[in-house]
């Protein structure tokens, strides 16, 4: 080949490279630009001032993280038997309360009725705002334990997954599509998926959060020593313990160090959530008339799934033993 015509090549291949790279470049920093943007709100809808959330809203979906990655629905079934889908809900006064209260103290604990929403609001829109958007501590810790199996806390990170498709460049890592244990973050927050067993959780540093959801229905024997194993978190790096969970007889770290009323005390805050809350609101999270024809049908389910009662073993639904663990997490 004549040496101008090699030239040319050469001077083609480099440009073509150059234009790769700046291409590579372009796509970085758009990508670096959408982090920088990401709502520092969490929800809009929850500003007290009218003229201010007015404000606010008109630079929908950039208004807040949740309607940046999208309300959530409810599922429906009509009488037909059919299910769908609704129109995206709007978030309540009642899971804003959780929120508030589970950020105030170090210890939370949430005795909620049955399709509540807790685990959605608190483990799942909650934990991902704080770890995805908020956090600036490198390597700061979130843990979630769901069951002894490990296989509903992993299904929670899947929840937030999904959430977080419309703002995936939040991810430094891109989880598992089936069985995610380990979420990171970019801004350097991560959030895991545990067992409960009390050594799970031994040895990780940097723990900002611990949720242990449906704590009453882990299926343990001897629930207590899981409890035991997070709680030093809050003295050694500043962490916020939540305890979520429908009641599950008289029985349990959930009851026993707790919710028993006969507690002389209790580091936890103890929060209620009642049906008759999730009745007040625009589109209850729960049928509310499949709820309410259990008190008649069926007292003791009623009781414990929708009244917040701790019924004795000998009378609960679920028996003398604890319920195995069968998937029971709080959805919308």
């Amino acid at each position: 080949m004549p040496l101008s015509q090699s030239i040319r090549a050469n001077n083609k291949d480099l440009e073509k490279e150059a234009r790769r790279i700046i291409k590579e470049i372009g796509k970085e920093q758009k990508r670096q630009r959408r982090v920088d943007f990401l709502p520092a709100l969490e929800y809009c809808g929850w500003i007290n001032d009218d003229k201010i959330r007015s404000e606010v809203q008109e630079c929908f979906p950039h208004c807040c993280f949740n309607h940046m990655v999208g309300l959530p629905k409810l599922v429906i079934t009509d009488k037909s038997g059919v299910a769908y889908e609704s129109a995206p809900v709007e978030l309540y006064p009642y899971e804003k309360e959780m929120i508030d209260r589970y950020e105030s103290n170090s210890y939370y604990a949430l005795n909620k009725v049955r399709g509540a929403g807790a685990t959605e609001i608190l483990a799942v829109r909650h934990l991902a705002f704080k770890y995805a958007v908020q956090n600036t501590t490198p390597g700061r810790k979130a843990i979630i334990i769901g069951g002894i199996n490990h296989k509903l806390a992993i299904a929670i990170l899947n929840r937030i997954v999904k959430l977080l498709e419309p703002v995936s460049f939040v991810f430094d890592e891109m989880p598992s599509k089936t069985s995610p244990t380990k979420l990171v973050f970019r801004n350097g927050g991560m959030i895991l998926a545990l067992p409960a067993e009390p050594y799970a959780p031994r040895g990780l540093e940097n723990v900002g959060d611990v949720i242990l959801d449906e704590a009453a229905f882990w299926g343990l024997t001897d629930d207590e020593p899981v409890l035991m194993a997070v709680e030093p978190f809050v003295a050694k790096s500043g962490a916020r313990i939540g305890v979520i969970s429908t009641p599950n007889g008289q029985r349990g770290f959930f009851w026993s160090k707790i919710f028993d009323p006969s507690l002389e005390h209790t580091k936890y805050d103890r929060h209620v959530v009642t049906l008759e809350q999730i009745k007040a609101v625009k589109q209850p999270t729960v049928n509310i008339a499949d709820a309410e024809s259990l008190a008649v049908s069926d007292p003791d389910t009623y009781a414990q799934e929708f009244g917040n009662r701790f019924i004795l073993p000998s009378g609960s639904v679920f028996g003398n033993k604890f319920a195995t663990d069968v998937g029971r997490t709080a959805e919308f």
